[in-house]
């Protein structure tokens, strides 16, 4: 699984295990044309990712959240 942030939103690609967590998230929804997961961007929702790390742009990390 891969997650990066894009604005408000954080994409997560590579999703499949992590699907039926991702689907409790309010506001998320599934990006057919991008194949990736979008969920808004919180604190909260980074939290509730299942990954180690979080790429996201600008080179936070998931501690920088």
């Amino acid at each position: 699984m891969n997650a990066i942030r894009d604005g408000n939103h954080i994409r997560i690609y590579n999703a499949f295990l992590a699907k039926e967590s991702i689907k409790e998230i309010d506001g998320r929804f599934y990006d057919p044309d991008d194949k990736a997961w979008v969920v808004p961007y919180s604190k909260e929702n980074v939290a509730l990712l299942p990954v180690s790390y979080t790429h996201l742009r600008a080179h936070e990390t998931r501690h920088d959240l």
